[in-house]
């Protein structure tokens, strides 16, 4: 509509009691999306007349509703009680290549979702993690510079996502194989870089939380 942020209307379709996972994966305007509607339906085929007729009333309809665009992607709802009071309403605009089919993608999602709702910061920082499989990461920068410009974990499954991360943030993902907890794995990237442990355990489990919900690092048990 008009004047409406779509992610907010979207977000006001979810009931209550439950989380969601809505993604737009392309929006086309209102002559495409008619024109799609009628050329499926074999109109283009007929008289020109009677196809103008249809392909006007529907311009017409979008103009009466105030309708600018319509947007194309899946709404995945799941009942849970814990929503009643801390709903997970994830809606996101992604239009890059994706892993088909997406049935195991989505369950995945929710069972994170589960497991963070439940995890505090001191939750996290004890729990042990592994990197997710076919995750990359990629580096660019001068050649010969001691660290490089930018850091990127990158997705080859699922959603095949892409998240920058900085040098702490790569050293924690690259060190997760389940066999330490969050916790003394930061201590010892403290001691590399020479920063307090303290102060690092108290800023990254914000970045644990962001790649954990993104699927990039997963609960060890």
């Amino acid at each position: 509509m008009a004047g409406e942020d779509w992610q907010e209307r979207l977000r006001s379709w979810v009931p209550r009691g439950c989380d969601a996972w809505i993604v737009q994966r392309e929006v086309q305007d209102v002559t495409q999306y008619a024109e799609l509607w009628l050329r499926d339906a074999g109109d283009h085929r007929g008289d020109a007349t009677e196809y103008q007729a249809r392909y006007d009333a529907w311009l017409d309809e979008f103009e009466a509703r105030k309708v600018k665009g319509v947007g194309f992607g899946w709404i995945t709802l799941r009942k849970s009680a814990a929503a009643d009071d801390e709903p997970s309403i994830t809606v996101e605009e992604w239009p890059h290549p994706v892993e088909q089919p997406l049935g195991e993608t989505v369950r995945a999602h929710f069972a994170r979702v589960d497991y963070l709702r439940a995890a505090d910061d001191a939750a996290l920082l004890g729990a042990h993690f592994r990197l997710a499989s076919e995750v990359v990461q990629e580096q660019v920068g001068l050649p010969g510079a001691e660290d490089p410009e930018h850091v990127v974990l990158r997705q080859n499954r699922g959603m095949r996502r892409a998240t920058k991360v900085d040098t702490v943030g790569a050293g924690f993902a690259g060190v997760c194989d389940g066999s330490l907890s969050a916790g003394r794995i930061l201590d010892a990237i403290a001691q590399l870089v020479g920063e307090d442990p303290v102060a690092l355990r108290d800023r990254t489990p914000v970045q644990i939380r962001l790649l954990v919900e993104q699927g990039f690092l997963e609960p060890a048990s």
